[in-house]
């Protein structure tokens, strides 16, 4: 299941769920193809997956929370775009046509030593 981060409470939930597994956050526009795509590719690999949680924010109808995660974790906004949360931290992310399940996949391995989708 993707949840939706909607505010700033929730993006700090997310955070926080980052100490127990590992979290994937896309952030999604409404008004692309690539993003579609990607989206796509996204639910795909997160039905698939349960060693993390996954949530996905809206960047135009909450440009000022995709903003926000943009300052305060250093990875510059790029739309769309997926970021890997570890312990409170962004260890990695990727964008655009790069978002593949085998990159999605060997990004994970990293933090989970067991198979992963």
């Amino acid at each position: 299941m993707i949840k939706l981060c909607k505010n700033y409470q929730q993006f700090q939930e997310l955070l926080q769920t980052s100490y127990r597994k590992p979290v994937f956050l896309l952030k999604h526009s409404s008004a692309c193809g690539i993003s579609a795509g990607a989206r796509e590719t996204f639910r795909e690999f997160a039905r698939n997956c349960t060693n993390a949680d996954f949530w996905k924010v809206l960047v135009i109808e909450d440009r000022p929370l995709s903003l926000t995660i943009a300052e305060e974790t250093g990875v510059p906004h790029k739309s769309p775009q997926v970021i890997l949360f570890y312990e409170g931290q962004p260890v990695w992310h990727t964008s655009h046509w790069a978002i593949r399940h085998k990159k999605l996949k060997k990004a994970l391995e990293k933090y989970i030593p067991a198979k992963v989708a």
